[in-house]
């Protein structure tokens, strides 16, 4: 469990208070060794200063990678909604081991049951004739998370539905430590029920 972007804290972006849960955990899918250790050499620079820098801004960006901080308001939205509702996953999960078993031994088979549900409670109005959750803790976990949704979504303007949808449902797995295989099961399952055009379009205001 993360944090996807500096400073997305328990009390939203920019937040400057200390958090002892916050880290970075950084993802990297590369063969050679020469690579690791620039990224390693660099990831402890920023520990020992203390600061995180942002690296899009250097002439040496070989991938053109825009900083966030330029995404639209609908990406920034998503994300911090993402990480409210993981925040809340995870204390579920250190709150409820047992029930999270299940959790751990098939993310897919868990979060198949629990995210069209999830999504259904904060608001997407095209899942309201879901079958029943397969257990009441499921039931529960969904509101618990969509809480956390309505909480940060209230009040925003959300101007692109599809990529604040879409955003929202990545960041959410990426932030509980799904891998790309496992999400690609999951939302592939997901859209077995809708398609993500129809279900952003039914997200209410």
């Amino acid at each position: 469990m993360g944090f996807n972007f500096n400073r997305y804290g328990r009390n939203g972006e920019g937040d400057q208070r200390p958090d002892p849960r916050e880290h970075i955990t950084v993802r990297l899918d590369v063969e050679d060794t020469r690579i690791l250790q620039e990224v390693e050499a660099r990831l402890d620079d920023m520990k020992n200063r203390g600061e995180i820098s942002d690296w899009c801004r250097e002439e040496n960006n070989p991938y053109d990678v825009t900083p966030f901080e330029q995404y639209s308001p609908d990406h920034h939205v998503a994300h911090e909604a993402s990480t409210a509702c993981a925040l809340k996953f995870n204390e579920e999960m250190r709150s409820n081991p047992d029930e999270f078993r299940k959790f751990s031994a098939n993310k897919v088979g868990f979060l198949s049951d629990f995210l069209p549900h999830s999504l259904r409670c904060c608001g997407f109005r095209i899942l309201t004739n879901l079958p029943t959750p397969a257990s009441q803790f499921i039931d529960n976990l969904a509101s618990i998370c969509a809480e956390a949704f309505r909480n940060t979504v209230r009040g925003r303007v959300i101007e692109n539905r599809y990529v604040f949808t879409e955003r929202f449902v990545h960041t959410f797995l990426n932030c509980i430590c799904v891998g790309g295989n496992e999400e690609f099961h999951v939302v592939f399952n997901l859209m077995r029920v809708v398609t993500f055009e129809n279900l952003s379009a039914s997200l209410e205001s």
